[in-house]
């Protein structure tokens, strides 16, 4: 039995044949037997309570693992988003020429991170949405706080990978977005 969990853990429930949900503790009960967790899973309402010995702590970054619910993106850090990432790049060659340069750039993960937020959000009233309108509006919004002479980060070229690394990692968004397969270069 585990009674290393302290308030504020970020964890991973264990599900059978599944990867399982990260989670946040809020209250470790390890006085009682079995030892019991108040978790809250991100993007939901309630708190839950799960048994201490179904629940394994993040360390590092070796226990990342994509694919991934959506609503976990929230619950992991800066370093751990980018270790995510760069796997399924690394998994992954099917993305265009510069794609790893391009989001390895802090202000392109910020993007990157700002696009999930949308695409979550256009979720709750469309059923397929358009990652180039997602694009778009992240642009308008860039525009309308930064000043106007500010060169654009967000680069159109990068549209379609964007939206396809995001599949990659979040399985519901599969049918949200549609992209068609890239030609081979010859």
């Amino acid at each position: 039995m585990r009674k290393d969990f302290q308030s504020g853990d970020i964890v991973r429930l264990k599900c059978t044949g599944e990867l399982g949900y990260v989670v946040t503790v809020l209250a470790p009960e390890q006085d009682k037997k079995p030892a019991l967790l108040a978790v809250k899973f991100q993007g939901q309402k309630g708190i839950e309570t799960e048994y201490a010995d179904r629940v394994t702590k993040l360390r590092d970054h070796e226990d990342l693992a994509y694919p991934m619910p959506l609503t976990s993106w929230k619950a992991l850090n800066k370093a751990e988003r980018e270790a995510v990432i760069i796997e399924v790049l690394i998994d992954f060659g099917d993305f265009c020429d510069g794609m790893r340069e391009y989001i390895y750039q802090p202000e392109n993960q910020a993007l990157f991170s700002a696009f999930i937020a949308e695409a979550i959000e256009r979720r709750k009233t469309h059923k397929r949405y358009a990652s180039k309108a997602i694009f778009e509006h992240l642009r308008w919004d860039e525009h309308r706080i930064h000043d106007a002479g500010q060169l654009f980060k967000i680069n159109n070229n990068y549209t379609p990978d964007l939206a396809r690394l995001a599949m990659r990692i979040f399985p519901e968004l599969e049918e949200f977005f549609n992209t068609r397969h890239r030609k081979k270069a010859a």
